[in-house]
């Protein structure tokens, strides 16, 4: 697992998509323009910029030798994971049809984020990771459990444990 990698891949994929729906035109003026595809975008860089934030608390852990690195590292290859596989989802998405052909590289960046991301758990529905949240928990970091409640509203009544 290469964060660097990660971290290039999803800017990169971000960049490109604005790119292109700066110069696709639709009713007269750039599809970019449009409030439903500015909300998008905003969410992958909201996500991109999580995912650096938690790369700089996994550094600082490593750094520091800090008792909390396996959370740490934890969130890191979560949060980088899930952005990478949400800006490369939302590239598609933004190319419109175009962004299932060979002719643009869409594919190749789902391709490696889901390649990178594995076939893991879902991130708050793993036992391991709620046990390792659940320490936090306990030392006062309660939003963390907000969180992994929030993670199974998508999917109600199934369980992953």
């Amino acid at each position: 697992y290469d964060s660097m990698t990660v971290a290039t891949n999803m800017e990169r994929a971000l960049e490109l998509t604005r790119q292109f729906t700066l110069g696709r035109y639709a009713f007269g003026r750039p599809v970019a323009s449009f409030q439903a595809l500015k909300h998008r975008m905003a969410d992958v860089y909201a996500a991109i910029a999580l995912a650096s934030s938690n790369a700089y608390y996994g550094a600082w852990a490593l750094s520091s030798a800090d008792a909390e690195l396996a959370t740490a590292a934890c969130a890191t290859r979560a949060a980088a994971s899930d952005a990478f596989e949400l800006a490369a989802t939302e590239m598609i998405q933004m190319y419109g049809g175009v962004g299932y052909t060979w002719e643009y590289d869409c594919h190749l960046f789902y391709r490696r984020a889901k390649q990178l991301g594995g076939k893991r758990p879902r991130v708050f529905g793993s036992p391991v990771v709620k046990e390792t949240f659940g320490q936090a928990v306990s030392k006062g970091f309660d939003h963390v459990l907000r969180l992994s409640e929030l993670d199974n509203l998508d999917n109600p009544g199934s369980s992953q444990e």
